[in-house]
């Protein structure tokens, strides 16, 4: 007794009329198959986009940056055989060392927080794109039962929501296919 309208932007292949006694419901429970919805994360050093895709539309959910302290003062030592103080090398390791644990720690929390959106919206897999390191310290906290596509290992953060829709379309039809 209810009537449902759903967009969706994927094919659902040929026109076909069928004459039978009861519904034919095989396209319907297909499309709902191929537009099934999958988490997206976009991941950098310092920032992660999560976005979700279904039916053929992706949705931003959240965005999180590493808040860093640009300004931060390093360790000033005297200078030789002249006046004033310059940066020690040791004060920039240091600073370079609490940095990258900075970034690390940043990362590793979004890991944690993409789980939950994960286990709350239901998803069974999860479209990452990110370069090596940062995409595993993220994807390193997800639960194993949580499928994982990484398509291409490139920092796309910034890129416009129709490219990066047209990038997943292409990795969740190719799962689709193996599956």
């Amino acid at each position: 007794g209810e009537e449902a309208w759903l967009p969706a932007q994927i094919e659902v292949g040929e026109t076909r009329v069928i004459h039978a006694p009861r519904a034919h419901l095989r396209t319907l429970v297909e499309l709902v198959d191929e537009g099934r919805s999958v988490g997206v994360a976009a991941i950098s050093a310092e920032r992660v986009r999560l976005l979700e895709w279904g039916l053929g539309f992706l949705d931003e959910l959240d965005e999180w940056e590493l808040g860093v302290w640009r300004h931060e003062r390093k360790a000033r030592v005297p200078r030789l055989g002249g006046g004033g103080t310059a940066i020690s090398s040791s004060g920039k390791d240091q600073h370079d060392q609490r940095l990258e644990a900075n970034r690390e720690r940043f990362l590793q929390d979004a890991g944690r927080r993409i789980r939950e959106v994960a286990s709350e919206r239901r998803w069974g897999c999860l479209v990452a794109f990110g370069e090596g390191g940062h995409l595993a310290e993220v994807t390193d906290r997800l639960p194993d039962e949580l499928e994982l596509l990484t398509p291409e290992q490139a920092n796309l953060v910034h890129e416009d929501r129709p490219r990066m829709a047209e990038r997943v379309r292409e990795a969740v039809e190719g799962r689709n296919r193996r599956r």
